[in-house]
C-alpha cells in the first residue's frame, strides 16, 4: 500500500483489511517524537467498502479527520458500532449501506450538529430503529434535515403528512 501523508480531498478503501490499515493509521511520521496517527487532518470524503474484518474505527485515528464532510460505509459486515462518530464534527453527510451488525446509532450522533443527511439502506434493524417518530434512534437523528432510509425520505414523509392534516383541518370549518 503507498502512503499519502496529506490527503485533501477523498480516499477510497475497498476489499481491504482493516487490520493494514489500522496499522499505517499508527505509523508514526518523521521523528520519534512525533506520536500523532497517520495524518488525514485534510481530508473531506471517506469511503469504506467491503472490509469484513472492519468492526469499528479506533477514536484515537478518528481524532485527525477534523475536515472530513461525507463518510460513506458499504457492506462491512463486521461493523457493530459507530461508538466513534461523535469525533467527526465537520461531518456533513453519514452514509451506511449494508451493514447488518449494526443495529442502532449511538447517543453521540445527537451532537453532530454539521449533519445535513443521513442514509441509510440494507440494514433493517438500523433501519427499524431509525424509523420516524417510532424508532428508538429517531429522537437522536431528528435533528438531521435529511433522514434517507431505503429511499425514502423520513423528513418529507414528515412534512407531507403535517400539511396534509392541516389542510383536513381547513375544510372543516
Amino acid at each position: 500500500m503507498i502512503l499519502f501523508p496529506y490527503l485533501k480531498e477523498s480516499l477510497i478503501l475497498r476489499r481491504c483489511s482493516w487490520k493494514g490499515l489500522e496499522q499505517i493509521m499508527k505509523m508514526k511520521m518523521g521523528a520519534a517524537t512525533t506520536s500523532t496517527y497517520f495524518p488525514l487532518s485534510q481530508l473531506q470524503v471517506l469511503e469504506l467498502e467491503k472490509i469484513n474484518d472492519f468492526e469499528s474505527l479506533p477514536v484515537k485515528g478518528l481524532q485527525n479527520l477534523i475536515s472530513l464532510r461525507e463518510l460513506n460505509i458499504r457492506w462491512c459486515y463486521g461493523l457493530g458500532s459507530l461508538h466513534w462518530i461523535s469525533s467527526l464534527t465537520s461531518l456533513q453527510t453519514l452514509e451506511i449501506w449494508g451493514c447488518p451488525n449494526l443495529t442502532s446509532l449511538p447517543q453521540e450522533i445527537h451532537n453532530l450538529t454539521s449533519l445535513k443527511e443521513l442514509r441509510i439502506y440494507d440494514c433493517p434493524l438500523l433501519r427499524q430503529r431509525c424509523e420516524r417518530q417510532i424508532g428508538e434512534d429517531w429522537p437522536i437523528i431528528a435533528h438531521v434535515p435529511s433522514v434517507i432510509m431505503d429511499w425514502q425520505n423520513q423528513q418529507e414523509v414528515t412534512i407531507s403528512s403535517e400539511s396534509e392534516s392541516v389542510c383536513e383541518d381547513e375544510d372543516l370549518t
